[in-house]
């Protein structure tokens, strides 16, 4: 089953979200249009994406090259969104674009997390212009630690 959002205006379908106003909301199964829903939404406001119909829309908007601008609000104010900024210590050519545009934006807008997504890489959460390894390095040394002390022998060994 497939689900996708297209922008209308009118009986037409409109290149240009902020002028549409209205989605037309098909999902198809087997060749065929099995429901389809006409949804009206403000284009001056975001999607909230906590509506489970605005959630699917923004899943179609992904598909779009390009960012989707989430906000701490969990609403939508933007999909297409183009990241800019210079170039930063750390880009990495054969991550491509997503990548390199979310290392620069975050560089310079510190208060940001890029959540970059891949088809041919892993998932990376970049942030300061630093991608954030979700991986520890550090290797277990196990046989370093010591069994802290029961309560009794800490109070002997100070003196009480």
């Amino acid at each position: 089953m497939l689900k996708t959002a297209i922008t209308v205006w009118g009986s037409r379908i409109s290149p240009v979200l902020d002028a549409a106003g209205t989605l037309l909301v098909v999902e198809i199964e087997g060749h065929r249009i099995k429901q389809k829903q006409y949804l009206s939404f403000d284009p001056g406001e975001p999607l909230d994406l906590t509506q489970n119909e605005m959630l699917a829309i923004a899943k179609d908007l992904a598909k779009v090259d390009g960012a989707l601008h989430i906000g701490a609000d969990l609403n939508l104010h933007g999909f297409a969104c183009l990241l800019d900024g210079r170039a930063v210590a750390g880009e990495d050519r054969s991550r491509g674009a997503r990548y390199n545009s979310a290392l620069r934006f975050t560089s310079e807008n510190p208060n940001l997390v890029v959540i970059v997504v891949s088809m041919d890489k892993p998932v990376s959460i970049i942030q300061e212009g630093v991608a954030v390894d979700a991986q520890c390095i550090l290797k277990p040394v196990s046989w370093l630690m010591t069994m802290p002390p029961t309560m009794t022998e800490w109070l002997e060994r100070s003196g009480f």
